[in-house]
């Protein structure tokens, strides 16, 4: 299970990216005590806002991903061991995002969110961090808009959610999906790391990592 600080991390780097305001970044077992459904809060244009948070993993369609590459990603990084690695095809890569969507909206039904103005989904992709960056990169450039509204655009907008991100860090790229406009993308590019090699990768992230804004007032 992922840590509040992975999930809180994520969301900022979202909203930063997309250059969206918020405020009052929180733990929502720590305010109320107990599971909302919400793995993070926010306050976004004086709305109280609840964020759903889970991580792409790219073999999902293929393996189970706690036995699969991210495990094996993790344990290279710890020894520092950046090698070459084998990604699954595009048809698999683009039924595992359908795949973690689904399971996501699937589990969202089992909350009422009555703590929420709005409840919002975010997916992060190409994580900006040395043990996740390849398990769960998503190559931007063979997501196309158009396949996100053929696979998931009527199931967004039967589930809990109001809004839905799926941001690949490493790439600048976020795929935004509102109910009045469907799926659309944005960059803020990363000049390179598509193309590059996990070593230069993990260097570039580590540079990227250090330019990060530093938490807002009233986060964590």
């Amino acid at each position: 299970m992922a840590s509040f600080e992975h999930e809180a991390a994520l969301v900022r780097r979202l909203l930063d990216t997309s250059a969206l305001p918020y405020a009052n970044l929180a733990d929502p077992k720590v305010l109320y005590g107990r599971e909302t459904g919400a793995d993070v809060q926010i306050e976004h244009e004086g709305r109280k806002i609840g964020i759903q948070v889970t991580d792409f993993s790219v073999d999902e369609a293929i393996t189970d991903p706690r036995r699969g590459l991210r495990a094996t990603e993790r344990e290279n990084a710890r020894r520092e061991w950046y090698p070459t690695y084998s990604l699954p095809l595009a048809h698999d890569r683009r039924t595992a995002l359908r795949m973690r969507v689904l399971d996501k909206i699937e589990k969202a039904r089992g909350y009422t969110f009555s703590e929420y103005d709005e409840v919002w989904l975010v997916i992060g992709a190409g994580l900006a961090l040395a043990h996740a960056v390849v398990s769960t990169f998503l190559p931007a450039m063979f997501v196309s808009v158009d396949d996100l509204n053929t696979d998931l655009d009527a199931e967004l907008r039967s589930s809990k959610y109001q809004r839905a991100f799926v941001h690949v860090e490493v790439g600048g790229t976020v795929f935004e999906w509102l109910p009045d406009r469907r799926w659309q993308r944005s960059e803020t590019p990363l000049p390179g790391a598509e193309t590059m090699g996990a070593e230069d990768v993990i260097r570039l992230l580590r540079a990227v990592r250090a330019r990060l804004p530093a938490p807002r007032a009233g986060a964590p």
